[in-house]
């Protein structure tokens, strides 16, 4: 009998252009030129430990929310629907439960981890050579303890950063970055949704 590659994973990329990207890219960029950067404990993992650094303002909160980033929030809306509609859901209620600025310079990377709590998570990328460390997402098997005996078939996926690039994907699934082997300054904007359902809690362990 074969072995059949089933479970495809919904991964959505957009590239902002145009005048949706000039504005966008002012209201955030003045957002970071107010914030200061940071290690967070956090960031340690069974993958090993993160090195890029956070806003230390408000962190674990909504910063779009707490600096009225309204029209990034109405680009994301925009996209989040449309990702939900090529993925065949009706849901239109969801929480943007958490949201925060990454800043990786030279020698700095994320290690693998998930937002698995979280229905949809994403990145933005609001500054990048384009050379500064590869997303990657890679199969959910690679959380198993047997991961070493499906090494061949959990290649991860890279994408590389690139200004206005929005990504979403499910939050269960493992990923990270490369690290930044230039001597740029990468800044990311990450974020964390829930959808809303009928007797159900959140309950949250602190994501990376």
């Amino acid at each position: 009998m074969p072995v059949h590659g089933w479970f495809s994973t919904p991964i959505y990329i957009h590239d902002c252009e145009g005048g949706d990207y000039e504005v966008i890219q002012e209201e955030l960029v003045e957002v970071v030129n107010q914030l200061d950067f940071d290690h967070n404990s956090l960031f340690e993992g069974s993958f090993g430990k993160s090195t890029h650094k956070l806003n230390t303002e408000g962190f674990g909160e909504s910063i779009l929310h707490n600096y009225n980033c309204n029209n990034f929030l109405g680009y994301l809306h925009n996209h989040l629907i449309e990702y939900l509609n090529q993925i065949g859901s009706d849901e239109t209620s969801y929480l943007l439960k958490e949201s925060w600025f990454t800043e990786t310079t030279e020698g700095q990377y994320a290690h693998q981890h998930d937002h698995g709590a979280f229905d949809v998570s994403g990145v933005y990328y609001v500054n990048t050579s384009g050379e500064d460390g590869n997303l990657y997402l890679t199969n959910v098997l690679s959380n198993l303890s047997s991961n070493y005996i499906y090494d061949k078939v959990i290649n991860p996926m890279e994408i590389p950063p690139k200004n206005g690039r929005l990504l979403l994907w499910p939050g269960l699934i493992p990923h990270g970055t490369r690290i930044n082997k230039t001597d740029s300054r990468r800044i990311s904007l990450s974020f964390n949704i829930q959808f809303l359902r009928d007797g159900f809690t959140l309950k949250t362990t602190k994501s990376t």
